[in-house]
């Protein structure tokens, strides 16, 4: 079980990896191999979707457990662990969202979590949705994968990726999911401006990104 001290008190980085069985046909990863052939001539002989959710908590082994197979896991159709799933590939491509981006499925697993167990029962401090691709070929290059990840994989707006190789990957700690927050090095602080005129306090909406409306200057700048 991959488990690691995290940033609260008390609190674990646990990360739970979930996949289709392997005679089950991924739609996703077939869509992958489709669209890497037609769109950039890149072939590939297979690949396999690893959907991950860490969760930031302080659950125990058995709610761990609990909430794999009761709540995240299809056991007819799904295979789910807390620690690295062995699927075989030559490169394993990561992606996951970018500090600061709502995630949408991340709350509804909270939610999940904490109508199995009643508020106050566990404590569950944030929840983190990714994927990581397994793909398998021939004379693959890291730069194929870079072609993939960034231009079919990934919307670089929200969102991150990270290329493992087979050579580099460590079958014990997995993509090592961290929780994507924000992190700030600055300290806030207060400024005086001066605004004399309508002129200047239009002047300070254009630089600073304020949008205010031409007619509201005015009516701001006499309060």
């Amino acid at each position: 079980m991959v488990i690691k001290l995290g940033g609260g008190f008390g609190m674990k980085i646990s990360t739970l990896e979930i996949a289709l069985k392997p005679d089950l046909a991924d739609a996703k990863a077939e869509a992958l191999i489709n669209k890497a052939a037609s769109y950039f001539t890149i072939h590939l002989d297979t690949a396999r979707c690893v959907h991950i959710l860490t969760l930031e908590s302080d659950l125990t082994k058995e709610q761990l457990d609990q909430i794999r197979g009761e709540i995240f896991t299809n056991p007819v159709t799904q295979v789910g662990s807390f620690q690295p799933l062995d699927i075989e590939f030559n490169w394993c491509i990561w992606i996951g969202l970018r500090p600061g981006v709502r995630d949408n499925a991340g709350a509804t697993a909270i939610e999940a979590i904490q109508d199995l167990f009643g508020d106050g029962a566990a404590s569950v401090k944030g929840a983190y949705t990714s994927l990581r691709y397994c793909i398998t070929g021939k004379n693959l290059t890291f730069e194929d994968m870079e072609t993939l990840a960034s231009q079919l994989l990934s919307n670089p707006i929200i969102q991150q990726y990270r290329i493992f190789s087979a050579k580099e990957w460590n079958p014990k700690l997995g993509v090592d999911v961290k929780p994507p927050r924000v992190m700030l090095n600055h300290t806030p602080c207060c400024t005086e401006i001066s605004i004399d005129s309508d002129e200047e306090l239009a002047r300070i909406s254009q630089e600073r990104n304020l949008a205010l409306h031409p007619r509201d200057i005015p009516v701001i700048r006499s309060y």
